[in-house]
């Protein structure tokens, strides 16, 4: 309804000549409701995820060494660990019977088989559950560098500093605009943190909704070769070699 509302203002605001074909796009970062210390950072979870993956492989040689499962390390895949941990769920069972046989031996190897065994079962059910969080925050990352534990929409970014001159990235949107004449006549909210990576889809969506105008008008936040040549492509403009020499632009004094 939001969006309709937008293309029939500006479908009002054309017929009434009151703008032009041209689009003036700007952007801010707002700071998102969410807790600025519950950072996520993707390159960080795969590192640990690498590092959770190392600990697994080493659990189960030192785990073949004491504890009587035939626990295969060819190829080895963290995601197959559920069938590792059955093995060992196995031999616990199979043990926790030998200890009833032979409850009056001592020492009991059965009991300290199974001391073992059950170590090895929490340290490897750890591994697991790390392994399945960290492939979640990959998943809920996507894209992005970054997200928040309590608003995973959210990416962290450097805001302008604050009265304290805390230069901190912290959890926000870059809110996109495109005006005319004064008139706000589109809107989206984006995870890029940077202005360049957010012209191209706030363009597209622009597009979708009717209000694009044929010029395009921006400051220098949003310059990449990657840009200028969508732009260029998408006014069915012709791209030659000399497009991006400062030569070829037009500078308004």
């Amino acid at each position: 309804m939001i969006q309709a509302s937008f293309k029939d203002f500006h479908d009002y605001l054309q017929k009434a000549g009151l703008i032009d074909e041209a689009s003036f796009i700007d952007g801010t970062k707002i700071l998102a409701n969410a807790n600025k210390y519950s950072f996520v950072w993707k390159k960080r979870t795969i590192k640990y995820s690498d590092l959770n993956v190392v600990k697994a492989r080493k659990l189960i040689s030192e785990m073949r060494e004491e504890v009587k499962v035939d626990a295969s390390l060819d190829d080895f895949q963290i995601d197959e660990l559920d069938t590792t941990i059955a093995l060992l769920e196995q031999r616990i069972e199979e043990l926790n019977k030998q200890v009833e046989e032979t409850a009056r031996v001592s020492p009991n190897p059965a009991k300290q088989e199974r001391r073992h065994a059950k170590k090895y079962l929490r340290a490897l059910d750890h591994c697991r559950q790390k392994n399945i969080e960290y492939k979640d925050q990959v998943a809920t990352a996507g894209k992005r560098n970054s997200y928040s534990k309590t608003d995973h929409d959210a990416t962290f970014m450097r805001l302008k500093e604050d009265p304290m001159r805390n230069g901190q990235t912290k959890p926000a949107y870059n809110l996109q605009i495109m005006t005319n004449s004064q008139f706000v006549l589109g809107h989206d909210l984006l995870q890029n943190p940077t202005d360049t990576r957010t012209l191209i889809p706030f363009l597209k969506h622009l597009d979708q909704n009717g209000v694009l105008g044929k010029e395009m008008v921006a400051d220098a936040g949003y310059g990449s070769e990657r840009n200028y040549r969508y732009w260029v492509k998408s006014q069915k403009g012709k791209i030659h070699s000399k497009i991006f020499s400062t030569s070829e632009w037009i500078f308004l004094i």
